[in-house]
């Protein structure tokens, strides 16, 4: 693995023009690599996995607010109403006249 992963290195090299390889040449080789299903880092197990993720879900998420559905402000939402209402205003009554 270290051979092939050398092998293109030294080809990134020559391909840009340089005798020397460079730690950029053996990183870029090694990305290829990586791309190409073959990674130098094994994978963590099943269980490895689930132990990390057993560490991670028991913190508990902090919310700035309190708890609870966060909403926007209630003039924002789309349950608000969008008019207001105003008040009729009456005539006021004629003082009614005798009849003559």
């Amino acid at each position: 693995a270290a051979q092939a992963i050398l092998t293109e290195s030294r080809d990134l090299a020559l391909h840009a023009g340089r005798d020397t390889i460079t730690l950029a040449d053996v990183q870029l080789a090694d990305d290829l690599a990586a791309e190409d299903n073959y990674s130098t880092t094994p994978v963590p197990s099943r269980d490895t996995m689930f132990q990390l993720a057993k560490v991670v879900n028991a913190q508990p998420i902090v919310l700035d607010d309190g708890h609870g559905l966060r909403l926007p402000p209630k003039e924002l939402l789309l349950t608000a109403r969008s008019f207001q209402l105003v008040a009729a205003q009456r005539p006021s009554p004629r003082p009614t006249q005798p009849p003559p």
